[in-house]
């Protein structure tokens, strides 16, 4: 009978050495695109989110918003839309996801919007096709970014 008495202080002990052994789990979180370049008209990238929590995605970019900026636990999809670029660079930008004490960046670099202004008041350029004079108009061109002309 004494032996019953120890029972209650024996199933304690127990009970608190279970519970002092739970494993805690670390949050996580993960993109399966971590960095991407797009072009300076602007677009809309899908970027899937993976965690454990809940998670929720920020910028301190003007340029970029986050239209679904928050999910639940799990894989899904972030959308994160770039507007056209309007200024005189490419530019970079970044986008946060923490879920809980984790956290995900993603690097945005936008290339610079191509801009050409043509004159089509120039002279006359004469060419030969097939042993048959043509004429053509001389464009001048101006543009922020580099090109090539095809003759």
């Amino acid at each position: 009978m004494k032996f019953f008495r120890y029972i209650p202080i024996v199933l304690a002990v127990i009970c608190s050495l279970m519970v002092s052994c739970k494993k805690e789990i670390p949050d996580v979180v993960s993109a399966d695109v971590t960095e991407f370049s797009i072009s300076g008209e602007g677009e809309s990238v899908k970027v899937n989110i993976t965690a454990n929590r809940q998670w929720v995605a920020s910028t301190e970019s003007n340029w970029i918003s986050l239209p679904n900026a928050q999910s639940e636990s799990g894989t899904s999809q972030l959308t994160i839309r770039v507007k056209k670029n309007e200024s005189e660079s490419s530019r970079e930008g970044y986008v946060r996801v923490d879920a809980g004490d984790a956290s995900v960046t993603i690097k945005v670099a936008q290339r610079l919007r191509m801009i050409m202004d043509l004159d089509m008041a120039g002279a006359y350029i004469d060419y030969m096709v097939s042993s048959s004079l043509m004429r053509s108009r001389t464009v001048a061109a101006c543009s922020n970014s580099s090109f090539s002309t095809n003759s």
